[in-house]
């Protein structure tokens, strides 16, 4: 797998501090990466994952786990 730059298509407030997010990598279409997240802090986030190389399977793992930790982190 090649690690690569990716962009945000699109991002919005789904409800509170749930963010929609949907991301690509910036030289192919071919793999979409659709989450649903819980952050107080979307903005570093976006910066965290815009300035790294990733694979699409990395940023996922990451992605999957920022959720879990959301979800978790719920009182």
């Amino acid at each position: 797998m090649i690690k690569e730059r990716w962009e945000i298509l699109d991002c919005w407030v789904v409800a509170g501090y749930n963010y929609r997010l949907i991301l690509k990598p910036r030289t192919t279409r071919a793999h979409l990466i659709d989450i649903t997240l819980e952050t107080s802090n979307i903005h570093a986030l976006l910066e965290e994952v815009v300035n790294a190389f990733w694979t699409s399977q990395e940023l996922m793992v990451y992605l999957d786990g920022m959720a879990a930790q959301g979800r978790h982190s719920i009182q």
